[in-house]
């Protein structure tokens, strides 16, 4: 298999692997998680308690009646300085981190889309030389080109175009916020860019790819053009 073949393959692998919704994962680290628990424990208020009665047991105009007292509410406990300086520590560990790896995510993300769009259209020109073979043969009246090398185009080819419409199909989730995520914003005008390019090559390739089965299944006779 060609070096171009195996880094179609590598994409499309990736891409299939990959859900949108990763990038979305990378929230507070289990330590932010831990302070947060902690700080709402110490915050937290105690069930509140009654300290009085009433007694209805002795009954006349000269007995009193036991005061009722107000259920009493323990005041809440106060952040201590420490634990407001370790919160906004891991706080502003938690945005770098985020921010962080959206910005390795996206990089690597836009890429392969890039790489992507080189390969597909490595992988048409191929199909279409592919395709040329077999009408000169047919043309010549040559023996047929060996059908297995056409069938591992036809093969390659149907895995690139499901794998555009998956990854075109998960952006526009994300996109239109049927997720109610908002993915990228910053770069979606980049990324729509690069995925509108992926699907028209794919397109062109399930044309060209249709054309290829054709002459490889000899459904037609006389001279191809």
């Amino acid at each position: 298999m060609a070096d171009r073949d195996s880094e179609l393959l590598a994409v499309c692998s990736f891409l299939n692997d990959l859900t949108l919704d990763e990038v979305m994962r990378y929230g507070p680290d289990e330590a932010l998680f831990e302070v947060e628990s902690t700080c709402s424990e110490v915050g937290s208020l105690d069930e509140p308690s009654v300290t009085g009665t009433t007694s209805d047991e002795d009954v006349g105009s000269d007995v009193e009646l036991h005061s009722i007292k107000s259920p009493q509410k323990r005041k809440r406990k106060q952040k201590t300085e420490a634990v407001r300086v370790r919160q906004r520590v891991y706080d502003k560990k938690c945005r770098h981190k985020k921010k962080t790896m959206n910005h390795v995510f996206r990089g690597v993300f836009i890429s392969v889309l890039k790489d992507f769009i080189v390969l597909m259209q490595v992988r048409l020109l191929k199909t279409e030389h592919e395709t040329k073979l077999f009408c000169l043969a047919k043309k010549n009246g040559d023996d047929m080109p060996s059908g297995e090398t056409a069938r591992l185009q036809v093969e390659l080819n149907h895995g690139a175009i499901e794998s555009i419409k998956n990854t075109a199909k998960d952006w526009r989730r994300h996109k239109n916020g049927d997720t109610g995520k908002c993915f990228l914003k910053a770069h979606a005008e980049e990324i729509q860019s690069l995925l509108d390019n992926l699907v028209e090559l794919g397109k062109q390739l399930n044309v060209a790819t249709g054309e290829l089965l054709w002459r490889l299944e000899e459904k037609t006779t006389g001279v191809w053009v």
